[in-house]
């Protein structure tokens, strides 16, 4: 049996670290509930591997900024597995499974900084000699340059339209112009470019994973790039780098979106082409509406606490796009790292289609623009293909949780924008990586901390 080897970025709190909760509680048990099928697709029995593949042990790298940080999640982690499996032995569970899984465990950690290209290629780098191959590679860190809170544009919509207000945020005022000592646009380098370029310098370790496993192409590498429902229209390509907008955040995952869509076209039609399965394949997830401390540095403790309940009257209301905590949120990733690609819905296959659901009043119209629900069907000859997908953490208003589908918004109009990123973002790769190898060293240690403006800086992971 081969061995598992997943890369969270930002595992060290908010959703990275539920995200890796939930991956140790999953892969511990025989019963990867987290596994099972969520959509209705229309896919042949035989397409779906009778059984998952079993795997000789997990090592769970933690691709983190702050080490010291990393290392005291990196014991809750341990703490929080030996909890699980102690509550399976006190209900008298024989759970042999679970044992061998703890005592083959291993979580890593490795230092990288997105802000800094030395310190991205030298940690991604030094992985390359570390590990034979990657399973798959979770982009969960991040960052959003959040001041303060626009209290009118908070207050108004929440009357008008509270399931919104409380879903989609647009009254929170970012700052403009930061840049990295790379000089780069600061939240572009960390959410975007950053992430990319991981990627890219990984590519061959998730490459390596199909000649040194002996799992079938129902498991194929994956990497999972966190986007979120506030990805909006505020993006202009002009402003690729995201330094003179004022919603940068937004910008930056709507970004991700057109990025990771991408990829994902380019990955399937070279699977067509050559009629082979894709290494690699790219999918989009987010975690909905969760608590992950983002906004503490700019809030008073009360109101976060009461941000926190209106979570709970967003569920009231009838949305199901607010998990509230980090563990929760987690379903995303672990979902769609943990079942077959058959039983995820996948627009770009030449005889399925996504429709979305008819809406008949205004009200619901205003929130189908915002956060449309989708319905998995199947078509002869559709002749406007759908827009990609993202898969999102979901619960129902008690809370149990699930995995949803939403659309990538405006993808007709953007399209030749996500193409001509790609070209942008390996056209850039080569200049600072490729076309000067004297700079990185395959040893090369990352760089340390780029303190830019930390009293503003709200860390999504890492």
């Amino acid at each position: 049996m081969s061995r598992l080897y997943i890369a969270v970025t930002g595992a060290n709190n908010g959703v990275g670290f539920g995200a890796c909760q939930r991956l140790l509680e999953q892969l511990s048990s025989e019963h990867q509930t987290d596994g099972n099928p969520q959509f209705d697709i229309p896919v042949e029995s035989k397409d779906v591997p009778d059984e998952r593949p079993r795997w000789s042990g997990l090592t769970l790298i933690m691709v983190c900024r702050n080490v010291q940080r990393a290392e005291a999640a990196r014991g809750k982690l341990l703490s929080y597995l030996d909890q699980i499996l102690e509550g399976r032995k006190a209900r008298g569970a024989l759970d042999e499974y679970g044992q061998n899984f703890r005592q083959n465990l291993v979580i890593g950690i490795e230092k990288c900084d997105f802000t800094s290209v030395e310190s991205v290629v030298g940690c991604a780098r030094g992985m390359r000699t570390k590990y034979p191959y990657l399973n798959h590679l979770v982009l969960n860190a991040g960052a959003a340059s959040f001041v303060a809170i626009d209290w009118f544009k908070l207050i108004v919509p929440f009357i008008l339209h509270p399931i919104i207000s409380l879903t989609v945020v647009s009254y929170i005022i970012q700052a403009i112009g930061e840049r990295t000592h790379d000089g780069f646009g600061y939240i572009w380098q960390c959410n975007v470019f950053g992430p990319y370029l991981f990627y890219r310098e990984l590519q061959p370790l998730l490459e390596a994973f199909h000649s040194r496993s002996d799992v079938d192409c129902h498991y194929p590498s994956r990497v999972l790039w966190t986007s979120s429902l506030e990805a909006t229209h505020f993006y202009r390509p002009e402003d690729w780098q995201l330094v003179t907008t004022d919603h940068s955040y937004e910008s930056s995952k709507y970004q991700v979106d057109l990025l990771a869509s991408q990829l994902e076209i380019q990955a399937l039609r070279l699977e067509e082409q050559t009629n082979r399965p894709a290494k690699v394949r790219h999918l989009i997830i987010h975690p909905g509406v969760a608590s992950t401390g983002i906004v503490d540095s700019f809030l008073h403790p009360i109101l976060v606490h009461l941000m926190g309940l209106s979570f709970y009257l967003a569920r009231f209301l009838g949305s199901p796009h607010h998990p509230r905590d980090p563990h929760t949120a987690g379903i995303a990733a672990t979902h769609t790292l943990l079942t077959p690609l058959e039983n995820l819905p996948n627009p770009q296959r030449h005889s399925k289609c996504l429709k979305f659901n008819e809406i008949d009043n205004e009200e619901k119209m205003r929130l189908q623009e915002k956060l449309t629900e989708v319905r998995w069907v199947q078509v002869i000859d559709p002749k406007d293909p759908p827009p990609p997908i993202k898969f999102g953490a979901q619960t129902d208003c008690f809370g149990n949780p699930r995995v949803g589908v939403t659309r990538v918004k405006q993808w007709k109009e953007y399209e030749p924008e996500s193409r001509a990123l790609v070209d942008r973002f390996e056209g850039l790769y080569k200049s600072l990586i490729l076309d000067h190898p004297e700079k990185f060293r395959d040893d090369a240690g990352p760089a340390a901390d780029v303190p830019v403006v930390q009293k503003r800086r709200s860390s999504l992971g890492g």
